[in-house]
């Protein structure tokens, strides 16, 4: 009986560590060019980039955090984005 147990323990032991339990903070940028020379118009070239910050963890009620920001040059205007982003995975 108490073979058992011990083997059962064990066993339960064993089978929990299988799970992956990580934390992780992960980064990223992007650098995007476009070339908008149509003819008869005003409209330049853009250059756009963005970046992000995500935090990822083995909770799962809680969701995973990314941060991200952006812009958009658009006609003599720089568009900048800021967006917080709630995802599970």
């Amino acid at each position: 009986m108490k073979k058992q147990l011990c083997a059962i323990a064990i066993a339960s032991l064993l089978s929990t560590s299988a799970f992956a339990d990580n934390i992780g903070v992960f980064a990223g940028l992007d650098y995007n060019t476009t070339n908008n020379s149509y003819p008869n118009s005003s409209v330049g070239d853009s250059n756009n980039y963005s970046g992000y910050i995500a935090f990822e963890h083995f909770i799962p009620l809680i969701p995973n955090v990314k941060l991200k920001y952006s812009t958009l040059d658009a006609d003599l205007e720089n568009i900048p984005g800021i967006y917080i982003l709630l995802y599970y995975s």
